[in-house]
C-alpha cells in the first residue's frame, strides 16, 4: 500500500481520538478537573500511537512536514465551523482554485 494512503488514513483516525480528547469530558459534568485531564490525556496518548506513525510514514514516503501538518489541518478542519457556502471556515482557503481564462472571458 503506498505510504500516502496509509498516512492519510492514520491521520485521520488519530483526529478522532484527539477530537474526543478534547471534547469528552464536557460531557462528564460530575467529574472532577484532575479525572478529565487524567482521561483527556490517556485518550491523547492513544492520538500519539497513532499519529507519530502517521507522520513517519509519510515523511520517509516523499511527504514533506508541511505536507504532513497541512493533511493534518484539513481533518481537523472537519470539525470547523461552516461558511455561508457550507465550506469549511479557516485554512480552507489553501485550496480555493482560481482557473486562468487564457484572454478569453
Amino acid at each position: 500500500m503506498r505510504p500516502i494512503f496509509v498516512t492519510v488514513g492514520l491521520l485521520a483516525l488519530s483526529n478522532v481520538f484527539m477530537t474526543i480528547a478534547w471534547y469528552f469530558h464536557l460531557k462528564q459534568e460530575g467529574w472532577p478537573l484532575w479525572k478529565a485531564i487524567l482521561i483527556s490525556w490517556g485518550i491523547a496518548f492513544l492520538e500519539y500511537l497513532i499519529m507519530v506513525p502517521a507522520n513517519r510514514t509519510g515523511y520517509t514516503g516523499g511527504l514533506s512536514g508541511f505536507q504532513l501538518k497541512l493533511i493534518q489541518e484539513v481533518f481537523q478542519e472537519g470539525n470547523a465551523p461552516a461558511d455561508e457556502n457550507g465550506l469549511p471556515e479557516g485554512p480552507a482557503f489553501l485550496f480555493e482554485v482560481e482557473v486562468p481564462s487564457n484572454g478569453h472571458e
